[in-house]
């Protein structure tokens, strides 16, 4: 059998989770994507945006405190969110290129807060100063026993009032 000689890999059909892919390269993948999938994808960035946002604000103490590990992940982090910032902007630009507007599902524009997390415009986010906007035990989800709380007396009392204030009715 002869020897036949396999060619090397150029870095642009290597995919090394450790090398991310170019921007150009990012770019070039979003041409096929049907418009959910750019949605998809942009709330995937996003969500992941928030939860090193949130990784980066927990390691404050420790690295102001000189924990060398918490100061070289935030700064890992900083890098990856720049990186996926980029990407966001990318996929918005095609969302815009294909004339859809490059603000998500539904019309809704995202927006960032002074914190930097991401909270959709009307939605969950405040809009033109109405609402509450985006409290910070639900930025991961999770809320607070008096949350909870104040949730479940608001919604039984929204009951109440529709069926007459006369009990509970199964």
């Amino acid at each position: 059998m002869a020897n036949s000689i396999i060619p090397a890999a150029s870095p642009d059909t290597v995919d090394d989770p450790s090398n991310p892919i170019p921007p150009a390269r990012f770019a070039n993948a979003l041409l096929s994507l049907p418009i959910s999938a750019l949605h998809s994808k942009t709330a995937e960035l996003q969500n992941a945006l928030a939860h090193l946002h949130e990784s980066n604000a927990y390691m404050i103490p420790y690295a102001e405190a000189g924990d060398f590990e918490c100061q070289t992940a935030r700064t890992e982090n900083e890098v990856v969110m720049s990186r996926l910032e980029e990407r966001v902007r990318l996929i918005r630009d095609e969302i815009g290129r294909r004339g859809m507007g490059g603000g998500g599902e539904g019309g809704c524009r995202a927006v960032v807060d002074a914190t930097g997390w991401e909270a959709e415009e009307g939605v969950n986010g405040d809009r033109n100063g109405e609402g509450e906007g985006l409290q910070p035990q639900a930025r991961n989800g999770s809320v607070t026993d008096a949350e909870l709380r104040r949730r479940v007396e608001a919604q039984m009392n929204n009951d109440e009032e529709e069926e007459g204030g006369d009990g509970v009715h199964l």
